[in-house]
């Protein structure tokens, strides 16, 4: 989708932006029937028009960072099964109607809303829905999501989620964010085995223990927990970014088997002593690319720097600052 602005596009045949022009309708604008993709983000639309209804052929429609309280309306889109993606965020919708008619809808964000229920998505099991965001609204609980098995990447985060479940037919999914909630247990992700990706930070999570089965992870999100101890990854060999900062770590160690790990972030921790840290990093020492211990006892060793660039002798960054 293009980003362009000029009047000239306005009656193109695919599309059409009207990005970040304050808008309060579209009273002034011709939409051509062949229009394929609308994009009217940042505007001040407190209704989808009937302009956008008399569009047979969407594809794309986005309306990010608008005024709209309802998105029934989408419903008397002529042909709903057109719609691939849709982008709602931002926001003031409180419901969701039921996308049951967008039976090609690929893509969906209904994220910074005031949504509580994760229920209606129910209806899109038809569509081959890849990704689905649904971050910073008000859900509690994670429900509706069992049909929807093309999923590749899902977008929880910022909820008020306390438990991981409702997710065991996902086996799809390669991308899982669910920081900023209030989950306290790692659980229910065994089935989850293609997960590249997952996001943890900013829970209630003590204990790092539930992801023996996700052997493809690469990146783990764990940061502003209240983890007092490194464990559970032995089977993780294919990590490349670990984060652990702002936990309640007091040493680094059981990272021995991580040897693809290239960027690791322990700082905002408790670790008293970097005795120990060549051997646990042992195994990543030759691609570990940046490393972040600041704001930890440790960091007030006087030979800081140099006793880890000794253990890690290709790392580019240490902290804030690149390794000279």
């Amino acid at each position: 989708m293009s980003n362009e602005t000029d009047d000239d596009d306005i009656e193109g045949i695919g599309w059409i932006t009207l990005q970040g022009r304050q808008l309060h309708n579209l009273s002034e604008y011709p939409f051509a029937p062949t229009l394929k993709e609308v994009d009217l983000t940042l505007n001040r639309l407190k209704e989808i028009e009937e302009k956008i209804h008399s569009l047979p052929n969407l594809r794309w429609l986005s309306m990010r960072q608008n005024l709209l309280t309802d998105a029934t309306p989408l419903l008397q889109l002529p042909n709903p099964p057109a719609l691939e993606e849709l982008v709602l965020s931002d926001n003031e919708l409180k419901e969701t109607p039921s996308f049951a008619a967008f039976t090609g809808l690929k893509k969906l964000d209904v994220s910074f809303n005031e949504l509580r229920t994760l229920a209606p998505m129910a209806d899109l099991a038809s569509a081959p829905l890849v990704d689905l965001r649904f971050a910073n609204n008000k859900v509690k609980v994670i429900e509706g999501l069992t049909q929807l098995t093309s999923l590749r990447s899902l977008e929880l985060g910022s909820n008020r989620i306390r438990v991981i479940e409702g997710l065991d037919t996902l086996v799809q999914l390669e991308e899982l964010y669910l920081g900023r909630n209030k989950i306290e247990e790692i659980q229910n992700l065994e089935n989850l085995t293609n997960l590249k990706r997952l996001g943890l930070q900013s829970n209630r999570i003590t204990h790092i223990k539930g992801l023996e089965s996700l052997v493809l992870l690469e990146e783990l999100q764990l940061s502003h927990n209240g983890i007092t101890q490194i464990e559970g990854l032995a089977t993780l060999e294919n990590i490349l970014t670990l984060d652990l900062a702002g936990n309640k770590l007091t040493k680094i160690d059981n990272l021995e088997g991580q040897s693809s790990m290239e960027h690791l972030w322990l700082n905002d921790n408790e670790v008293e002593s970097l005795d120990g840290l060549g051997e646990a990093l042992k195994a990543c020492a030759s691609v570990m690319n940046t490393l972040y211990l600041e704001r930890n006892p440790a960091a007030g060793d006087a030979e800081y720097k140099s006793k880890i660039c000794e253990a890690l002798p290709n790392l580019e960054q240490l902290d804030a600052l690149l390794v000279a």
